[in-house]
């Protein structure tokens, strides 16, 4: 009733696609931050993913080391630089300083590609500076793959699978 060549031929596709599974559902590379400062801490509020195609703020707040004290546009300078996936400049210039912290607009038409960004912030007094740079992903919804959809996506891909599999045996 089956063919043998079709049944051994099914199963070894059918293995070959279980073990694809953990490369579709891979756990997102680690998100590390650099901060390098010599007496100025550099915070801001960076998330990890951004819709494209949406403006954006980063409010930035500088913090001297040594005491705690948060500092202002009297005595510190902050330039921004935001670096595609492939390292180039998508964006740099001089945040705007608002009461207690600099304030970074960023246009809807800077960021218009999915892809994974850099923002890197340095801050710098007279003889003291301070940087951070904040890594995130800009796809269509602003949003990671969270743990249930990607158990939904899997379910969803080995009911295909099977279907399929069905489908090259005859059974269908």
């Amino acid at each position: 009733m089956f063919n043998k060549k079709k049944v051994v031929f099914g199963c070894l596709f059918f293995l070959v696609i279980i073990s694809m599974f953990g490369l579709v559902s891979a756990k997102p590379q680690i998100i590390t931050e650099f901060i390098g400062d010599k007496n100025l801490v550099v915070e801001a509020n960076v998330m990890e993913y951004y819709q494209i195609d949406n403006p954006a703020q980063v409010f930035i707040h500088v913090f001297n080391k040594s005491s705690g004290e948060m500092l202002d546009n009297t005595t510190v300078d902050c330039n921004v630089e935001l670096t595609d996936y492939n390292g180039t400049l998508v964006l740099s210039g001089i945040p705007s300083f608002d009461e207690h912290h600099w304030v970074m607009s960023r246009p809807a038409n800077i960021v218009t590609e999915r892809g994974e960004y850099a923002l890197l912030i340095h801050c710098n007094a007279t003889d003291t500076d301070g940087y951070k740079t904040f890594f995130f992903e800009a796809n269509g919804f602003g949003d990671g793959l969270d743990v249930a959809h990607s158990i939904k996506f899997n379910a969803s891909m080995f009911f295909m699978l099977i279907f399929l599999l069905m489908a090259i045996i005859g059974c269908v």
